[in-house]
């Protein structure tokens, strides 16, 4: 070896040296931009002018006992507690139908006229009734007169007790025949009104052969079973009137599912003539029996509001909700969104006069009509846009595609 070879050993080790702390260098910054980052957030920055456009509506995540629901058919029905069946009160014919389903009513209004041999045969009872009973005043008046003279004789000593006994017995017949006449005038008032259903003195305008069903109370015409120029009989439903809250939600319930149908229970449906729009209701009644080919229970629920815009008989889809569970994170249904394949809830964070909104991607645990039980995602005071929450994501949509997405 020689002493070049020997002298030039040592810068060869510093050469290397130097050679391996430049590669140690060298490999220390890629390892640091070689870390896997986090996932990239879908965000967008709001402005105050764009709210106002928009209307967004917030809620928050909530934590609260969890319901099942159960998807079931329901029927609106009337409430037969509260429904005022109307009946012929006579034998003959519909001239008449004044009223139509759904027409307010008053007491005394006149929903249907009827033609009937009934109403001319009471009117004449009733004439013959006035007739008796002014034949029998008069038979009154003469044999009282006829008893004071006879008594005015017997203290003149010029007439006798027997006299006046007979007397006082003529009286007391008149009296007594009176008192019937006065009877049968009245059973045959009282029938006349009954058929006319008002009081029939100064209505000479009137058919004597026509009888009015009127209302009883205030209500609503339910339903119609009648048309003009039909033959009906004593006691044949011609209408139904009810107050306007007089309508319930019906349910057959399976029976694995009774356990949830329990008065109290909370029921939430749609009508197709209402589009878009939920209606609730409680449960008050649960029947005992079951059907025993469907293997169902009836189940009615009192409607809490809204009544007056349904009717009777219109088909619905309802929710019965079971009982509480275990409290779990809930937001509204409206605010979970599907974003490019993933489940998201848009949150919202004041900036400004703007709102910090950003795609949360979470997990549904399980879902009703109107709620969903989050799983895992966000934590319970978050505030989620709820109303419109479709147009933030259509604007976090467009940020993403259009390479505008920030980390803000």
């Amino acid at each position: 070896m020689t002493i070049a070879t020997i002298m030039t050993r040592p810068s060869s080790f510093a050469a290397c040296a130097a050679l391996l702390a430049l590669a140690a260098c060298g490999t220390a910054e890629p390892a640091a931009d070689a870390a896997p980052a986090g996932p990239v957030r879908d965000t967008a920055l709001v402005s105050a002018r764009m709210l106002a456009l928009a209307d967004f509506g917030l809620d928050t995540v909530r934590t609260e006992p969890w319901r099942t629901a159960l998807a079931l058919p329901a029927r609106v029905v009337l409430d037969p507690q509260r429904a005022q069946p109307v009946g012929s009160i006579v034998e003959g014919r519909v001239v008449r139908v004044h009223v139509q389903p759904g027409d307010a009513v008053r007491p005394g209004q006149v929903l249907v006229t009827l033609h009937s041999h009934e109403m001319l045969d009471a009117r004449n009872a009733y004439a013959r009734g006035k007739a008796m009973v002014a034949d029998a005043r008069v038979q009154v008046a003469t044999a009282g007169a006829a008893l004071a003279r006879a008594e005015r004789l017997l203290a003149l000593r010029a007439g006798s007790q027997a006299e006046v006994e007979r007397a006082r017995g003529v009286k007391a017949a008149a009296d007594a025949m009176l008192g019937a006449a006065l009877a049968d005038e009245k059973r045959a008032h009282e029938l006349v009104t009954h058929l006319y259903g008002a009081e029939p003195e100064g209505r000479d305008e009137a058919d004597p052969h026509h009888v009015y069903v009127r209302a009883r109370v205030a209500g609503v015409v339910m339903s119609r079973s009648v048309q003009a120029e039909q033959v009906v009989q004593v006691g044949a439903p011609l209408l139904v009137v009810g107050p306007p809250d007089g309508l319930l939600l019906r349910l057959d319930v399976p029976e694995p599912a009774l356990a949830s149908a329990r008065p109290g229970a909370r029921v939430g449906f749609t009508v197709p003539a209402f589009p878009g729009r939920r209606f609730a209701a409680t449960v008050v009644r649960v029947t005992p029996m079951l059907d025993s080919l469907a293997r169902t229970a009836e189940v009615l629920a009192r409607i809490d509001g809204g009544v007056r815009e349904l009717h009777a008989e219109q088909g619905a889809q309802a929710e019965l909700e079971g009982p509480p569970g275990a409290p779990v994170a809930v937001v509204p249904i409206d605010a979970v969104q599907r974003f490019e394949g993933d489940t998201v809830v848009i949150t919202a964070a004041q900036r400004g006069e703007g709102l910090l909104l950003e795609a949360v991607r979470v997990r549904v645990r399980e879902a009703t009509a109107t709620r969903a039980a989050i799983a895992q995602g966000v934590a319970p005071g978050t505030v989620v846009v709820v109303r419109g929450a479709a147009l933030a994501k259509a604007e976090l949509l467009e940020r993403r595609s259009g390479g505008e997405a920030e980390d803000h």
